[in-house]
């Protein structure tokens, strides 16, 4: 019975790897497209959605900020986004002109320079790959 357990946890552990690498690799690979293919024009950072996590923390709470700011595409559409994620630190100051990057079609799915979160989608995709592996010669 044990034996079995294992044998579905490394299933269920080999599957959520899996998912992990695919969804690390498309929101990348997306991303990408969007800065190569894509419309590019200027923003301007208009505010912060400044947020606090982790407020169990031994260290304290950690406040976050992500830009707000506001563009308009090609086709004379205003379109105001918050960037998708976050920093501890403003990177940019209110006023700030920053590049942006949108597809045509879609300019709601814009994105703001410096904030797309690369290493947190490298990361995911290593976690994913190893799991991948490691689970993959115990399913064998």
């Amino acid at each position: 019975m044990l034996k079995t357990n294992a044998s579905y946890l490394n299933i269920f552990l080999f599957i959520t790897c899996c998912i992990m690498l695919i969804f690390a690799i498309w929101k990348s690979v997306a991303t990408y497209l969007i800065y190569i293919n894509g419309e590019t024009t200027e923003a301007t950072i208009i505010d912060y959605n400044s947020a606090t996590y982790n407020q169990q923390s031994s260290t304290g709470s950690s406040l976050t900020h992500s830009p707000i700011y506001t563009f308009t595409t090609s086709e004379g559409k205003n379109i105001t986004l918050y960037a998708g994620s976050a920093n501890k630190v403003k990177k940019y100051a209110i006023g700030d002109k920053v590049k942006v990057y949108y597809p045509k079609k879609n300019p709601r799915s814009a994105k703001l320079e410096g904030y797309f979160p690369w290493k947190m989608y490298t990361i995911l995709g290593v976690a994913g790959l190893l799991g991948v592996v490691l689970f993959g010669k115990k399913l064998q």
